[in-house]
């Protein structure tokens, strides 16, 4: 997003994300955030439903490819690519913020919740994140000509395996399926203990996330 644009509209992919976001330390108040709902579609959904008029800011997680993309920092996403390395978009990022990390993501239509997922994704592509929304977000943005930009925070590094079955646990909407969860913890109990690390990493990483969003746009709060 370009420095001359200001009060973007806030938007996390998921409702637990954004929890974590206003939770993060002096967040202000009265920055309203939007969920738009997991992946291409929840994203494709939310342009449709908002049809927004002026600049986008999305911030969430994303896996780390490379160790320099590690569990607790955040970035702006400054290129995208699809898993094969193919460029799709370029962000008009801030470079004048030089302490920000700015990383290429590459964007995937599932999880890469494994090591082997990660390493095979980091050497196609050499991104240094992984994500499941940021080529939809580009794409619906350009075509409606307004601005966008991207803060990812690392709530899985490259080291890291997700739970199987995470993608389920989550709804169409970016709500947390707290039935299916409580099912999911009571046929297989190990699962507890990675589902509270993971919530634990993704509350650090929007706190990382947050305090990007408020050296940005501190000067003037979103609508």
């Amino acid at each position: 997003m370009p420095p001359t644009c200001s009060r973007p509209i806030l938007v996390c992919p998921l409702a637990a994300e954004r929890s974590a976001l206003r939770r993060s330390p002096g967040w202000p108040s009265d920055w309203a955030i939007d969920v738009s709902g997991p992946g291409a579609a929840g994203v494709r959904r939310w342009f449709e439903r908002r049809q927004p008029t002026g600049p986008v800011l999305f911030i969430g997680t994303a896996g780390g490819l490379k160790v320099d993309a590690a569990v607790g920092i955040a970035g702006l996403v400054s290129e995208i690519v699809d898993p094969t390395g193919r460029r799709l978009a370029v962000a008009a990022t801030r470079v004048a913020h030089g302490s920000i990390p700015q990383w290429r993501v590459v964007t995937v239509a599932a999880p890469a919740s494994t090591p082997e997922a990660k390493r095979r994704l980091r050497d196609a592509s050499s991104a240094a994140i992984v994500d499941m929304e940021s080529a939809a977000i580009a794409d619906e943005a350009t075509r409606r000509g307004i601005a966008w930009s991207i803060i990812r925070g690392i709530s899985d590094g490259p080291d890291d395996s997700l739970p199987d079955g995470i993608e389920r646990l989550v709804d169409r909407d970016g709500g947390t399926r707290i039935g299916a969860a409580i099912a999911c913890i009571a046929r297989r109990p190990m699962l507890l203990g990675p589902l509270r690390r993971l919530g634990a990493r993704t509350a650090a990483a929007m706190t990382s996330a947050a305090a990007i969003a408020q050296q940005l746009f501190a000067e003037e709060a979103p609508r």
